[in-house]
């Protein structure tokens, strides 16, 4: 099998490519596995294939670009369109400009068994959108369209990193291909997986406001495209009357229904997710991460404080 060279299929804000293999250890064994926030795909990329998998994200880009990875024709024809493009700044301008119009197509896959011309092109300009730009934009509601730059001899090499997740689309479609993917708002599906022994569900969905570095205006990466309805906490970001419970609230009380399932929660640890979980097991996985400067002054290193919470003990 071709080698996976990257093991995320896009650069998504808040990517578990390096949570991972701890997500998959706590995950245990199971023959179905649900993800109703997929994001990059990574701990599904991650772990090995069980009997039955299915993801679902909203952001149609991201859905559009696993739909046709899954296809071999149109994996083959984006796979080599990739391969012949140059790491050209002109390019990722044009991809910028290519999706300015929300995407609005294919929500469960090709109807007629095949993926249109037109779903391959677009993939084809989101997917250098992504790995052209810099890691860790993808998904936001304003997605950094700054080509990749590095300044400094430390870091990895933009055409590198460009070239490596090129080179993992056979190995993306080989893991997708018995993949149910959906596009579907997560709270009309988070009620309806099996709950029994063998089903595990993993969820990462987007962060409570408290939790994020950058809330303000002009935080580029603040807010995904898809956000949770949150607190008052963030008047200026978010209008949230008192009485009404938020998307926090409402995911806590769904996944507390389950009995049997195994259910691995990620995010940053604060008050407010222990109270939502309280009585759940909480393991502390907080990482340094590498957060790079908008003016180009190299890297500064910021303590995430990463947990996972699962509904029973660790494994």
């Amino acid at each position: 099998m071709t080698e996976m060279k990257v093991g995320a299929i896009s650069p998504w804000f808040g990517g578990k490519r390096t949570l991972a293999p701890r997500v998959v250890t706590q995950l245990g064994k199971h023959t179905q596995y649900f993800e109703p926030f997929c994001g990059s795909m990574a701990v599904l990329l991650a772990k090995a294939p069980s009997q039955k998998e299915t993801v679902s994200d909203l952001h149609g880009d991201l859905t559009n670009l696993a739909f046709v990875l899954q296809d071999t024709i149109a994996a083959e024809t984006l796979y080599d369109l990739l391969q012949r493009t140059l790491f050209a700044e002109g390019l990722r301008d044009e991809a910028a400009r290519k999706l300015e119009q929300p995407f609005d197509g294919l929500t469960e896959g090709p109807k007629n068994g095949c993926i249109p011309a037109w779903a391959v092109a677009r993939a084809y300009w989101y997917f250098l959108a992504c790995w052209m730009g810099r890691n860790g934009t993808a998904g936001t509601e304003r997605q950094d369209y700054q080509i990749a730059v590095r300044w400094a001899k430390g870091g990895g090499s933009p055409t590198v990193r460009f070239r490596n997740a090129t080179e993992s689309i056979p190995a993306w479609h080989q893991r997708l291909r018995n993949v149910v993917i959906l596009r579907r708002d997560a709270f009309q599906i988070l009620d309806r997986f099996e709950d029994c022994a063998g089903t595990a569900i993993y969820v990462d969905s987007p962060y409570t406001i408290e939790t994020r570095g950058d809330t303000g205006k002009s935080g580029a990466g603040a807010r995904y495209l898809h956000e949770f309805a949150h607190t008052a906490a963030a008047p200026d970001l978010f209008e949230q009357g008192p009485a009404k419970k938020d998307d926090h609230q409402k995911l806590a009380e769904v996944l507390r229904g389950y009995k049997a399932a195994r259910i691995v929660v990620s995010h940053y640890d604060c008050p407010r997710i222990r109270e939502l979980y309280q009585g759940w097991t909480f393991v502390d996985c907080a990482m340094n991460k590498q957060l790079h400067a908008q003016n180009g002054r190299g890297a500064r290193k910021k303590l995430a404080p990463e947990v996972l919470i699962i509904n029973g003990p660790e494994y």
